[in-house]
């Protein structure tokens, strides 16, 4: 795709992912300006930022209402302004259009909790997601009476990602599947079922920023 992705009004999060010094740099940005040739991205202060060197090979993920797309692209320059550190960054040229296969799992570790209609509750931690569901960890028997009924999910994602989920949290009817063992400790695999669209984009948004 050779338009300019960024000049889309429906942009939702840009993420933008370089190396320096042999250390993978990945951060959600904020778009404050664009042209036809060049970007300005800006993120939160940090202390210890280390700024990257001039014309640093990067990458640009953009998610929009249409997809998510990604563009090789440079760091022309970098400052500090009013608590935020800018990115000069050159348009892309060309973007490549990405998505997630559902039976692509991605390893993961968040809190996660299946609730069932009479109250009765698991509280565990993420092994893997993916678009079609997700596994976790367990050192007690579900009882075979529950594993017939579907529970609801709720998955806590981290405070910090921007994420078009219920405040950061993905909740969801989920089904029983199978239990399964790695390295040596039980694991529980569920299927998301009737999942919404908007949760479809937003968890397809989570699983390409981290692939």
């Amino acid at each position: 795709m050779e338009n300019n992705i960024l000049l889309d009004s429906n942009i939702s999060k840009i993420i933008l992912s370089y190396s320096e010094h042999g250390i993978e740099h990945k951060y959600t940005t904020a778009l404050r300006n664009t042209d036809s040739k060049n970007c300005y991205l800006a993120i939160l202060s940090e202390t210890d930022f280390v700024l990257p060197t001039k014309k640093t090979k990067a990458q640009l993920i953009v998610y929009t209402s249409t997809g998510v797309y990604i563009g090789n692209t440079e760091i022309l320059g970098t400052k500090t302004q009013n608590n935020e550190i800018h990115f000069q960054i050159s348009v892309p040229k060309k973007y490549d259009s990405i998505q997630c296969r559902s039976s692509e799992r991605i390893h993961t570790e968040f809190p996660v909790s299946l609730k069932y209609d009479d109250n009765y509750e698991i509280n565990s931690t993420s092994y893997d997601l993916s678009m079609g569901g997700f596994t976790f960890y367990l050192n007690e028997e579900i009882p075979s009476a529950y594993k017939k009924l579907n529970p609801i999910v709720k998955i806590q994602f981290p405070a910090n990602l921007m994420l078009d989920f219920h405040h950061g949290q993905l909740i969801a009817e989920t089904k029983y599947l199978r239990k399964l063992t790695a390295a040596d400790k039980d694991l529980y695999a569920f299927k998301f079922v009737g999942l919404q669209n908007h949760d479809k984009y937003a968890l397809e948004q989570y699983l390409t920023s981290i692939k």
